[in-house]
């Protein structure tokens, strides 16, 4: 029997070659080149997916030595050069680390958890999983380690996008720093998943500081200057209300913003942008060149189950949106439409599951470790469940009515509450020289300031609010150290974003105090507060002086 055997030619014939080139014009070589960039991000994705939906918990090792751990210590938010081994078998020689946290869950690089963002592109090319970045948190506010990914999954079925979350067991240089979550970073490759272009400017919200702040840019191509932010800066402080939301509208993308503020407040989430200016990235969207915000730092959310969804954000761009009548009608709308996103019992099961998935490595650390989270998952379940309750109730009552005044055009005002908001002041409704006061308090040698505060909705219109202040014994704050003069002490009454007030601080005899202001929106959420800042002493303001009147115009 023979054996046929087939040569290929050390030359491709020219007839051939010159075939292969025709076939290969530039329309051609475009659509080979996106289907591999597809390839690749499809191996990326499966590769992401064994962290961020199979559970897989990766070992890391970094290896930092003298040299880099005293470069760490010298400038701790500073990338230093680190080696990771993954899984004890697979070396990445060069990657990027550095701290990361702010007040609540920074820890030094000496403390037994630190929290780390790596780069794996930074001084190499490496990656893991299909990211070549991503934080590694040290859930010093969360014991059930799942705050975060339940955030960012929530966020993501309301279809606002948010980071994804797995979990890894962390060394660094021999230490086992134990479990942390792992959590995609807000980088190039996910803006890629969520934009069909991934160029607009992307910035860092930083630590408790809104849009006026000096954001960080962390990736796009321009304008540079923060032009694009001090445009939406501008929008939102325009003073006219229709011209306010007109340039609004042109630069925000409203009805993806409606969906983001509705999905921080139904989660409760406190220290994000909406209630406390922090927490957050704003990325332009190309397709548009509209404003998105991303939501960030979700480690306490569900912490209060009764935390307010209605009232209105203090953060620049939630406040100027919420002024809107038709805008807040439509987010009013979506809290309801939202709320078959938190069905308890998916995310139940959801939460047990991420819960079990955690046992095996944190019982390699100790039992202890391993029924803490358990129990602290238990917990998540519980608020979730109250919460969602919460929120039904919320999204059923109507909307708050315009306050009504009597003939004469006055109304008076009850229903105030205590917020403390600096040193230790007592608060409370007493009798000061035969009147009933709202009185503020401070016994300790530590100045305090407090207000009462009330929330009242406005028709457009003039409006002067009204009340009798008497001080007792007060005295001056001391001074800061770096200060060049004394800062207003007293008391005032004050209409946030309206009129200040004056801080009065002679009145030993009851003293009327009064603030003129001015409601331009067709209705608007208006806080009143009657507020002290003492060093010792006490300021008491009248209840029945307190009163809003509506001015003729």
């Amino acid at each position: 029997m023979s054996t046929a055997h087939t040569t290929l030619p050390r030359r491709m014939p020219d007839a051939h070659a010159e075939a292969l080139c025709n076939a290969l014009h530039p329309r051609t070589l475009r659509w080979l080149f996106l289907g591999l960039v597809l390839v690749g991000q499809c191996c990326a994705q499966e590769a992401a997916a064994q962290i961020f939906t199979k559970g897989v918990v990766p070992r890391l090792e970094f290896t930092l030595g003298p040299e880099g751990m005293a470069a760490l210590k010298a400038a701790p938010r500073t990338y230093t050069r680190a080696s990771l081994l993954v899984d004890k078998k697979t070396s990445i020689a060069e990657v990027g680390l550095r701290l990361k946290g702010a007040a609540g869950s920074y820890r030094d690089i000496d403390d037994a958890k630190p929290g780390f963002t790596v780069s794996l592109a930074k001084f190499g090319t490496g990656e893991l999983h299909g990211l070549t970045k991503f934080h590694l948190n040290n859930c010093a506010q969360d014991e059930s380690y799942l705050n975060e990914w339940l955030g960012g999954e929530l966020m993501l079925a309301a279809k606002v996008p948010a980071a994804r979350c797995g979990h890894a067991r962390v060394f660094l240089d021999g230490r086992d720093l134990g479990l942390y979550v792992l959590k995609e970073a807000f980088d190039e490759r996910f803006l890629k998943r969520h934009y069909a272009d991934a160029n607009g400017n992307l910035y860092d919200g930083g630590f408790c500081q809104d849009i006026d702040a000096e954001l960080e840019l962390d990736s796009g191509a321009g304008p540079e200057g923060r032009e694009d932010l001090k445009a939406l800066i501008a929008a939102c402080r325009e003073p006219e209300p229709a011209a306010r939301f007109l340039s609004i509208e042109k630069l925000l993308d409203v009805d993806r913003f409606l969906s983001f503020m509705a999905m921080e407040l139904m989660l409760g989430h406190w220290d994000g942008y909406c209630m406390n200016r922090n927490n957050y990235r704003v990325h332009i969207d190309p397709r548009n060149n509209k404003f998105v915000f991303l939501p960030h730092g979700m480690d306490q959310i569900l912490g209060d189950a009764e935390a307010a969804v209605l009232d209105y954000p203090v953060a620049m761009v939630a406040e100027a949106v919420m002024r809107n009548p038709d805008w807040r009608a439509r987010w009013r709308q979506r809290l309801t439409a939202l709320l078959p996103v938190f069905a308890r019992d998916k995310w139940k099961a959801r939460i047990e599951v991420w819960s079990e998935r955690l046992e095996k490595p944190l019982e390699s650390i100790s039992k202890q470790a391993a029924q803490s989270q358990k129990q602290a998952a238990r917990g998540l379940v519980q608020r979730l469940s109250a919460r969602v309750q919460f929120l039904a109730e919320q999204a059923a009552l109507p909307e708050q009515r315009t306050q009504s005044f009597g003939a004469r055009g006055i109304a008076k005002l009850q229903g105030f509450t205590a917020s403390h908001e600096g040193g230790a002041p007592q608060t409370r409704q007493t009798t000061v020289d035969r009147k009933r006061a709202l009185e503020v308090a401070v016994g300790s040698a530590e100045p305090a300031r407090a207000a009462w505060r009330r929330k009242v909705m406005l028709a457009r219109g003039r409006y002067e609010f009204r009340a009798n202040l008497r001080l007792d014994g007060a005295t001056a704050p001391a001074r800061a150290a770096d200060a060049t003069e004394q800062p207003p002490w007293g008391g005032r009454l004050q209409v946030p974003g309206l009129n200040d007030g004056s801080f009065i601080n002679t009145a030993a005899a009851w003293t009327p105090l009064t603030v003129t202001f001015e409601v331009l929106e067709d209705s608007r959420l208006v806080e009143l507060r009657a507020e002290s800042f003492l060093g010792a002493g006490a300021a008491a303001f009248e209840l029945a002086s307190l009163q809003l009147i509506k001015l003729k115009q």
